[in-house]
C-alpha cells in the first residue's frame, strides 16, 4: 500500500516538472564566490603579487614603527628650570588663569589693589582677561576722534541750538525706549559732523538729528524704529528720502568710523572698581545725560567725564565735602586719572545742576524723574552744601 502511494507521488511530480509548474531548485551563491565585474578580474598569479607587495608594506611599517620607539626612548628628557619668581605661576591649579599683566593685582609702589573682575574670572561672557586691552583700545578711540572745544565758532549752528537738539532727542530717545549707548553715539555723531560741516543751520538740524539718531539706533539696537517712524516724529518736515541721503552724506564724512566711545562705558567699568550702589550709578547717568546738553563738555573724553561723575555722585550721595578721600588708590588705578585731572570737569558738572531747575531744557530732569531712575533728579542733596561749593569755584 505504501509502495503503491510512493510510486503515485512520483508520477505526480514527473507530470508537474514536464508542464513547468514547479521551478527547479537554484543553488545561491555567497558573498564570495561573487563573479567580478567586467575587465576588473584578477588571476591567481597577480593576487600572489599583490599579496608579496602589501607584505613588504606591512614589514616595512613594522620597522618604521620600531625605528620611531627606539628614537623616542634614546631622546634625552629636557630639564625644566623653574625660577623662584616664576613657582608661583606654575603652582596653579589647572583651568585657571594666570595674569600676565602685574597692575592689575598690584600697583608699582607695592600698594596691593583689589581686583573687581575676582568673581568673573570664570565667565567667558565678563572677557576678564582682555578688560585692560580692551579701554586701552577705547581710550585710543576717544583721543583719534576727539571733538574741539571751538567746533561751533563761525559756525551757521549756535550753542542754542544745538542744546535744543539734544533736548528733542533726548525725549525721543526716552520715548523709543533704547539703549543709553545709542543717546550717547547720536550726539557724537551730530557733534562730529557739526565740527566737519559748518554750513549746517536751523533748517537741517533737525534732519542731522535724527539721521544721526537712525544711524545709532542700526549701530547699537537689535530692533530699531521703522523708517517712517523717523519720518513721523519730525512731524513731516522731513520725507524718508531726505533722511537716508543725511544718512549718507554722515556716513561718508565721517569716514564710517563711527567707535567713539561713549561715556556710559567707562561708568560702568568705574561703578564696578567702586562697587557703586544703585543710588549712586543712577546719578552718575544723571550727570553724564546733563553734561549733553552743554557743547563745551563734548570736548571732555568721556573716560574723563566719566570719572568726574563717578566722584561727584560718590560725594553727594555720600555727603562728604573732601572729595579727594573718596578716589581711591584703586580708581587712580582702573580709571589712569589722579582727583587733580578730573576736578575741573567736575567742577562744570557742578554747576550744571546747580543751575538746572532755572534752565529751559528739561527733557533730562524730567526723565530721571521717573520711578524706573530712583527719582534721582529729585533727591535733596542736589541742592546741598557740595554742589554749591563746587559750583561756586567755577571761574
Amino acid at each position: 500500500m505504501a509502495a503503491i502511494r510512493q510510486a503515485t507521488i512520483q508520477e505526480t511530480k514527473e507530470n508537474l516538472h514536464s508542464k513547468g509548474l514547479i521551478k527547479p531548485q537554484v543553488k545561491m551563491h555567497t558573498a564570495s564566490q561573487r563573479t567580478a565585474l567586467t575587465g576588473l578580474s584578477i588571476n591567481t598569479q597577480a593576487t600572489a603579487h599583490v599579496n608579496k607587495d602589501l607584505k613588504k608594506c606591512d614589514n616595512f611599517a613594522h620597522g618604521l614603527k620600531e625605528a620611531q620607539v627606539v628614537k623616542k626612548e634614546t631622546k634625552p628628557e629636557p630639564k625644566v628650570v623653574i625660577l623662584k619668581k616664576e613657582e608661583n605661576k606654575v603652582s596653579q591649579l589647572p583651568g585657571h588663569r594666570v595674569s600676565q599683566i602685574p597692575a592689575l593685582s598690584q600697583k608699582k609702589t607695592g600698594t596691593p589693589v583689589e581686583d573687581p573682575d575676582r568673581s568673573n574670572k570664570d565667565d567667558p561672557l565678563q572677557v576678564t582677561e582682555y578688560l585692560t586691552e580692551i579701554f586701552a583700545h577705547l581710550r585710543d578711540l576717544e583721543t583719534k576722534y576727539a571733538i574741539r572745544e571751538d567746533f561751533l565758532e563761525n559756525h551757521r549752528t549756535t550753542p542754542n541750538m544745538r542744546s535744543v537738539l539734544v533736548n528733542w532727542l533726548v525725549e525721543i530717545h526716552a520715548d523709543f525706549e533704547q539703549k543709553p549707548e545709542t543717546l550717547y553715539l547720536c550726539i557724537s555723531i551730530v557733534d562730529r559732523y557739526l565740527q566737519i560741516n559748518t554750513l549746517v543751520g536751523r533748517s537741517t538740524l533737525q534732519l542731522v538729528g535724527t539721521s544721526a539718531l537712525l544711524i545709532a539706533s542700526k549701530y547699537e539696537e537689535m530692533y530699531l524704529p521703522s523708517l517712517s517712524d523717523f519720518e513721523y516724529i519730525c512731524d513731516g518736515a522731513f520725507t524718508s528720502r531726505q533722511i537716508l541721503q543725511m544718512e549718507i552724506d554722515i556716513l561718508k564724512r565721517l569716514e564710517f568710523n563711527l567707535g567713539y566711545p561713549p561715556a556710559i562705558q567707562f561708568l560702568k567699568r568705574y561703578s564696578k572698581v567702586i562697587r557703586a550702589k544703585a543710588e549712586h550709578y543712577a546719578l552718575s547717568k544723571y550727570f553724564l545725560e546733563l553734561a549733553l546738553l552743554e557743547h563745551t563738555m563734548s570736548a571732555v573724553k568721556p573716560s574723563l567725564l566719566a570719572a568726574a561723575a563717578c566722584c561727584l555722585a560718590k560725594g553727594v550721595m555720600e555727603e562728604v565735602m573732601e572729595l579727594p578721600k573718596i578716589w581711591s588708590p584703586a580708581m587712580v588705578h582702573y580709571t589712569t586719572y589722579q582727583y587733580k585731572d578730573f576736578r575741573n570737569a567736575m567742577i562744570e558738572l557742578a554747576s550744571i545742576v546747580a543751575k538746572v531747575d532755572s534752565s529751559l531744557f528739561t527733557q533730562v530732569k524730567k526723565k530721571y524723574s521717573a520711578t524706573a531712575y530712583m527719582k534721582i533728579s529729585q533727591i535733596s542733596q542736589l541742592n546741598g552744601p557740595l554742589i554749591r561749593k563746587l559750583a561756586g569755584t567755577k571761574k
